[in-house]
């Protein structure tokens, strides 16, 4: 038999209290009781994260060994993902293996690259001859100097892509000197950007028009250039985040008559591949481009696609910045080569 005192706090503890406990919720900002017990509840192992389909997002990655070889054993608990430095839950990982491309096929033809040219157009020729996959890919052809022109637009034909790189030329302005001699032709009344150089103009230009209506395709930029850009409107990490959040990943080879990039041109391809997922290879002699090609073909061809919950909302001015770490310590000791876009869409 309770005494009068015990029915009366017990009869506070079943009424007024979870009515005293809502209301005190009721005063925390965006925070629910049912979310507060919620959390409170614990996990099981096997649960598995729900996700809203407005917060699923994805991350295309590509890994290989010290050989160049995709590694095609990768678990979803061999990986550790950041998103803002916040730890964030992989769902799932899907392999995909020999996708077909869509490829802009980008050449610099400003007058730093007239030394060079037949080795830049000897690349492109090799790229269409070696990578390229008729009925399967699809490619375009751009050359940029001041601005961009389309020489093929996409194909799945290999022959309409050689006729266009054989028939690319170095763009020369009026007034350049060559060995002492002055081009042809009267000075311009208005500046023009003809004979420079407009390279982020050119990515940008590729990605937005011709790459990002493609669907359902591994998106890539594959360009030829020393790095250098004298005359762009756009800004160069706009371009490279616009690029990134595109989900096209730029694969460069730098080439110069010295073999050696400048400095702002070496740090321009770093920046623009490895914010998109690309890479960047040198070309000092023709001999180096069957390696360069052996090892660019399994990074463009095969990837993963990591899929997670975004716990923000998008913002294309200011993207989360993203980071994937390898959790497996056998797999870091073979030295693998991670690419993906460092910036969440």
């Amino acid at each position: 038999m309770l005494s009068a005192s015990h029915q009366r706090l017990l009869f506070f503890s079943l009424g007024l209290g979870p009515l005293l406990f809502g209301l005190w919720f009721q005063g925390l900002p965006g925070t629910s009781a049912t979310q507060w017990l919620e959390q409170l509840r614990p996990k099981s192992e096997n649960q598995t994260t729900i996700c809203e389909p407005a917060r699923q997002r994805q991350l295309s990655l590509n890994i290989t060994d010290k050989d160049d070889k995709f590694v095609s054993s990768l678990r979803t608990e061999d990986l550790a993902l950041t998103v803002d430095k916040n730890p964030t839950e992989i769902l799932s990982l899907e392999t995909k293996l020999d996708e077909p491309l869509a490829v802009v096929i980008l050449i610099d033809t400003s007058m730093s690259q007239e030394e060079v040219f037949p080795q830049t157009k000897l690349a492109a020729q090799k790229f269409v001859e070696w990578v390229f996959k008729s009925k399967k890919d699809r490619a375009a052809v751009v050359t940029f100097a001041g601005e961009a022109t389309v020489e093929a637009d996409l194909t799945d034909d290999p022959n309409a892509l050689r006729v266009a790189i054989r028939q690319i030329a170095t763009q020369r302005a009026p007034d350049y000197v060559v060995n002492g001699t002055a081009g042809r032709g009267s000075p311009p009344i208005q500046p023009r950007r003809q004979g420079t150089t407009a390279m982020w103009d050119a990515i940008w230009a590729s990605s937005d028009e011709i790459l990002k209506p493609v669907t359902n395709t591994r998106r890539v930029i594959f360009l030829l250039t020393d790095g250098s850009d004298s005359s762009s409107m756009s800004r160069w990490r706009e371009t490279i985040l616009h690029t990134a959040l595109n989900d096209v990943a730029v694969f460069a080879i730098g080439i110069n008559e010295w073999n050696e990039l400048s400095l702002v041109g070496r740090k321009n391809l770093d920046d623009l591949t490895e914010t998109t997922g690309g890479r960047k290879f040198l070309l000092k002699k023709i001999q180096d481009i069957p390696g360069i090609f052996a090892k660019i073909e399994p990074e463009i061809r095969s990837r993963y696609v990591i899929s997670y919950c975004a716990t923000t909302p998008p913002s294309p001015d200011d993207p989360p910045k993203v980071h994937l770490e390898l959790k497996n310590s056998q797999l870091r000791e073979s030295n693998p080569r991670l690419l993906y876009r460092r910036y969440a869409q």
